[in-house]
């Protein structure tokens, strides 16, 4: 099976991901220890995309990407064990 890239942001990516990243924005909040908390956007004043998941400084990972931090520990969200 072959598959397709498009470009989104300056980033080659697989056809359907940008869409992914733009669900993504929505969704703001996560459930830690029983409060909801802010999500962390990828980081301030990075120049290159995020390695796992593609989104640019400022936005929302998509949900599973394991560069994404904790909002209450700060430690990489899909691992830290907060959730």
């Amino acid at each position: 099976m072959k598959i397709e890239f498009v470009e989104h942001n300056g980033v080659r990516m697989p056809k359907g991901w940008p869409e992914e990243i733009e669900k993504a924005q929505d969704v703001t909040k996560i459930k830690i220890v029983g409060k909801l908390r802010d999500r962390v956007r990828y980081g301030s004043g990075e120049s290159s995309p995020c390695h796992d998941c593609r989104v640019s400084a400022g936005q929302l990972h998509v949900p599973g990407c394991d560069d994404e931090k904790c909002p209450a520990c700060g430690m990489q969200l899909i691992t830290c064990g907060c959730g």
